[in-house]
């Protein structure tokens, strides 16, 4: 019988799905001598990469060698190719294995990322494309860089500087600050997601001219839909205080007085409706209306009709109001937004890099114009892919399915009938990417459709290899009856909604996706469980508390921090746990902050990628602020002196004294010597001229760093840092600082699998990891989602259709909106974003597992999914609010590997550079012009003289200096007076003054591709004059080398007459070359 060519496997955790994975490799690698060109399995991350190479190629290669351990595979391969027989497949295997050991590139393991950029580069020339084009990842960097260029467009652009003017006013009249920065830097982050990029192509049609005019119209809309619903509430309401006032109608006449509804209608008239709703019930209901013994009748018949009108008129255009409410929060930025996108294209244009956003884009495109026939994708990449196999799939995006579907579906048109051609491994369940466009319903119902049912197979991996049996047990019952509870918490919402609304919800399945969904979630044992397994649920609340303290969500953490630390003194001395069985999961980087700062004051060894940043380190941020205030004017860099003396102070545990940090605008690091290392302040010119990395070790050694053990980690991290900066050329300390502030501030320390440490780890970086015990702190995320935060929704049924996509804040009140289809539909995302979440958590632990919540004044309202857990074992919990199964696991001897570990009680800096440079910094010390401003000074003249030629030009090079801000306003008086002294100089005036044409610092690029860079070349009639300043005391054949190469290159440029002169600015010497 043919089989079908997909196969969709959902592989819940611990299932064996690697496994799965690699056997079906196996399985089409052996079918063919060279079937590992056309074979292309992607995976999600470059870990998972290397991970699945290493293990294709250890399984072939004990086929090849007969070796046992690998059975399990070579009986599954040997079935699905029933023409192979062991020898044979030995043989092959062999000589596959060493086909691919030599043809290594197109072995095609990669990320989906990965396989795109290979597409990309492929297309470089037709895209237009620079070939040597880098892949931009640095978001924050490119949206520093456009806000930059949005302010720089203020200047020349006044409908964009109105827009701002107008968005200031708004915002101050909504008693808020003016300035809008934070709101659109936030912002900004949704013009790379791919959410956006239907509003841009919206935006595009409408062109430069009419963008304006459509914002201006949706703000008169937005502010004519608020106006006209408020206004005609208000007028209801005061016609219905009239009747009151009319029978003298006070609060005492009404039933339950003022806390009736009626007596809320004065909040309608001043613009309150947030009590409206209530008013609602008392419709037709006039034995509620008023006190027993009260005949008001007349009043209940003229005020009932009023309110039937208050009803009518309230839910007719509440949801229109609403959207408008939300929309015009976001209309102003949304302007913005687009001019920003704008200037997206410009950084484009003039930066070589492709932003990581923009690829997906890309191949999609490609792929889309290739259609059924991707034939001329193959020719450019240089491999036909006949087979496709998935990993991760759960995570894949909109954009990213819509790439390769054309890709798949025109392999598949073409199956072989003998084997499942393609794979697709996922888990639903284990779907917690979705900030970064993920988006589960692609594998649990979008592919099998797209792809058309008659050709998927589907399967589902049910045995769990992972986790001891009661840890199996626990998730099976968890993940029953959880989304069991979320999801008639959901359905429960929509109570009292509109039918076409509850109507969608039933069509779409939402009212029973989460259930469907973690419906094959119950796992069996496998033949090699481990009997046993721990459980500890812990309910914190107000009784654990001090009686001083108010319960808080930081009085929480810090006691669910306490007990754990004792929990993992109790795993690791009477159980027989290492540290580095031990995983914490956190949530978010500043969870791990807390946890890794807690228990390194317990003394505890931690290593965390997330919470141990390498700026965080004092004698780190002591070597930077240093730096720092060696590249700035000393009137600039006296914060970071301040920060100077602070660190090293702090470092050697001396206490700071005030005045030390007085008057350090006007003090060089020479005058600094009381307050700072005695080397560094009588060397720092000279350390300047030092390549980064040796720099960096002298600073180290001259603030006594190297001898601070604590602190080795974080300057070997640095040291290499600093060194991995300058793997492509020198580019000084400026540039490297720079880098620093964007992205050197991210990194962490290095974390070695081999330490013997507690790993404190987020939940979505422990995907595919496994530990013995499991420890969940703060398991009191939201459900529901994060309030105001941003989110899509499809504008084709509401006033601002033009724009086909609008961002809003997500908040509770747009359930009530035009765009409640949209709301609830995120709800529910959240809902499983948060299920999802915690089924990652707690599906880690092999035999251990440990669970911290928060309890609530109000149990029955599920805020969080700690909430949620409370409410399912709301009756097991003990007198201590403890559910706990104890049954300890035996440890398992693991083999030991062999570590070689360098103790290191010191930094190991050396000179041998430093002594490089040691004749040169004697010679430094003669030859400046001026030492104590480090050649500063001489670095400003240089560039001004070789920019002008006279007086005016002095002048007016110097003003531009000064508002650039590269000098002080009052510099440019002693600058002048420098470089006129020189400009002076007769014969130096008489070369100028020859000159027709003169050129500036141009390059030139010789036949070798060197560029060489004189400082003025000056053009006569007849004649090339090359003149180069030099501000050393003494002269050097190195300048006249220098400046008979220039000569040479001119000649070589067909001049006939190149004269060349050299002038040195100290001595006033001129000398001809």
């Amino acid at each position: 019988m043919p089989q079908q060519p997909l196969k969709i496997l959902q592989a819940s955790a611990g299932s064996g799905k690697t496994f799965s994975l690699t056997a079906h490799y196996l399985t089409l690698l052996l079918s063919g001598e060279n079937k590992y060109r056309e074979i292309l399995a992607v995976t999600f991350t470059n870990k998972a990469t290397e991970e699945m190479k290493s293990r294709i190629l250890d399984v072939l290669q004990g086929f090849a060698t007969g070796d046992e351990k690998f059975n399990s595979y070579r009986n599954i391969v040997l079935n699905a190719n029933p023409t192979l027989n062991a020898d044979q497949l030995k043989e092959k295997a062999d000589q596959i294995y060493r086909k691919i050991l030599h043809d290594y590139s197109r072995f095609s393991v990669s990320t989906i990322d990965g396989f795109v950029q290979k597409v990309i580069r492929g297309f470089a020339f037709e895209l237009g494309l620079d070939a040597g084009y880098s892949l931009e990842m640095n978001y924050d960097k490119v949206k520093d860089d456009l806000v930059a260029k949005l302010d720089e467009a203020l200047d020349h652009n006044r409908q964009l500087l109105q827009w701002i003017i107008d968005l200031a006013i708004e915002r101050i009249n909504d008693n808020k600050s003016w300035n809008y920065k934070t709101e659109l830097y936030n912002l900004i982050g949704e013009i790379f997601k791919e959410r956006f990029q239907v509003f841009e192509e919206a935006i595009e049609a409408f062109g430069d001219d009419g963008i304006d005019e459509l914002f201006k119209q949706y703000i008169s809309i937005t502010k004519a839909a608020t106006k006209s619903f408020e206004e005609e509430l208000t007028n209801l309401a005061i016609q219905a205080q009239e009747v009151f006032n009319r029978f003298g109608v006070e609060k005492e006449h009404l039933n339950k007085k003022s806390v009736s509804p009626l007596a809320k209608i004065p909040l309608v008239i001043n613009g309150d409706f947030s009590k409206i709703e209530s008013l609602f019930n008392y419709i037709d209901e006039p034995e509620i209306w008023f006190q027993k013994n009260t005949s008001l009748d007349e009043v209940y018949q003229l005020l009932n009709p009023i309110l039937k009108n208050i009803k009518d008129y309230y839910l007719t255009h509440l949801p229109n109001y609403t959207l408008a409410i939300a929309f015009s929060k976001n209309l102003y930025y949304l302007r913005l937004m687009q001019e920003v996108a704008s200037l997206l294209k410009v950084y484009r244009q003039e930066n070589d890099n492709l932003l990581i956003s923009d690829a997906q884009k890309l191949i999609t495109g490609i792929t889309d114009d290739a259609g059924d026939n991707p034939s001329f994708i193959w020719e450019k990449v240089g491999t036909r892919y006949r087979n496709f196999l998935f990993d991760e799939f759960q995570d894949t995006s909109t954009s990213q399915w819509n790439s390769f579907r054309s890709l798949l579906a025109n392999a598949i048109a073409t199956p072989t009938e003998e084997f499942i051609d393609h794979l697709i491994v996922g888990d639903t369940k284990q779907s917690i990417y979705r900030w970064r466009n993920g988006d589960w319903n692609i594998l649990h119902r979008q592919a099998k459709f797209d792809i058309g049912a008659g050709r998927v197979l589907e399967e589902s991996l049910e045995e769990n290899y992972r986790s001891a049996e009661h840890i199996i047990t626990f998730n099976n019952y968890i993940y029953k009856k959880i989304p069991d509870l979320l999801q008639e918490e959901l359905n429960q919402g929509l109570d009292g909604k509109p039918e076409e609304l509850k109507n969608w919800w039933q069509e779409q399945h939402f009212d029973r996706v989460i259930t469907d969904i973690y419906s094959t979630s119950t796992q069996q044992f496998a033949p090699n469980t481990a009997i046993g397994g721990t459980i500890k649920l812990r309910k914190i609340g107000k009784e654990d508390a001090p009686e001083e303290l108010r319960f808080t969500e930081t009085i929480f953490r810090d006691i669910s921090l306490n007990e754990i630390i004792v929990e993992i003194g109790g795993l690791k001395s009477e159980q027989g746990y290492v540290a580095r069985d031990i995983a914490i999961l956190v949530r978010s980087n500043t969870e791990a902050v807390t946890t890794v700062k807690k228990l390194m004051d317990q003394g505890i060894d931690v290593i965390s990628g997330e919470a141990l940043l390498i700026a965080n380190n004092l004698a780190v941020q002591l070597i930077v602020d240093t730096m720092k205030a060696l590249i700035g004017l000393d009137a600039e860099t006296a914060l970071y002196k301040a920060n100077c003396i602070a660190l090293y102070n702090s470092l050697r545990n001396v206490s700071a004294d005030a005045n030390h940090y007085l008057n350090l605008n006007h003090t060089s690091f020479s005058s600094l010597s009381a307050v700072l290392p005695a080397s560094l302040c009588a060397s720092w010119q000279s350390w300047m001229q030092l390549p980064l990395p040796e720099l960096v070790e002298i600073l180290m050694e001259s603030y006594g760093l190297s001898r601070m053990e604590a602190h080795l980690p974080y300057l070997l991290a640095f040291r290499d840092l600093a060194g991995n900066a300058t793997r492509l050329g020198e580019k000084g300390i400026v540039a490297f600082l720079n880098w620093w502030d964007e992205e050197g501030i991210k990194k962490s320390l290095p974390s070695p699998e081999s330490a013997d440490a507690i790993q404190v780890i987020t939940i979505h970086k422990s995907k595919g990891l496994a530990f013995r015990a499991v420890f969940i702190p703060f398991c009191n995320w939201e459900i529901k989602g994060k309030a105001n935060s941003i989110f899509w929704v499809s504008a084709e049924e509401t006033a601002f259709k033009a724009l086909r996509g609008i961002p809003l804040k997500y908040n509770e009140s747009l359930g009530n909106s035009a765009v409640a289809k949209a709301y609830y539909e995120e709800l529910l995302y959240n809902h499983m974003d948060a299920l999802n979440m915690l089924y990652v958590a707690t599906t880690r632990a092999r035999d251990y597992l440990y669970i911290a919540t928060m309890a609530k004044k109000d149990p029955a309202r599920l805020g969080t999914i700690g909430d949620v857990l409370n409410k399912t074992f709301e009756n097991d919990f003990d007198e201590n609010n403890t559910y706990e199964i104890i049954d300890e696991v035996p440890a398992k001897e693991a083999p030991k590997k062999k570590v070689k570990e360098i103790e290191l009680d010191h930094y190991p800096t050396t000179s041998r550079l430093a002594e490089l440079y040691v004749a040169e910094q004697e010679q430094h010390a003669k030859h400046m012009l001026n030492i104590q401003k480090s050649g500063r000074r001489g670095s400003l003249l240089h560039d001004v003289l070789a920019n002008v030629a006279n007086t005016e030009e002095v002048d007016n090079y110097l003003e531009g200096l000064a508002l650039e801000g590269l000098i002080l306003e009052k510099e440019k008086a002693e600058l002048r007076n420098s470089v006129l002294e020189v400009l002076n100089h007769a014969d130096l005036q008489a070369i100028l003054n020859k000159a027709t044409q003169s050129i500036t610092e141009k390059s030139i690029i010789d036949a070798e591709g060197k560029m060489h860079r004189p400082d003025r070349v000056l053009i006569s009639a007849d004649e090339v004059i090359i003149l180069d300043y030099k501000f050393t005391l003494q002269e050097s054949k190195e300048h006249i080398t220098q400046v008979l190469n220039y000569k040479t290159l001119f000649t070589g440029m067909g001049y006939s007459k190149v004269s060349g002169y050299l002038f040195y600015a100290v001595t006033k010497q001129l000398k001809s070359i």
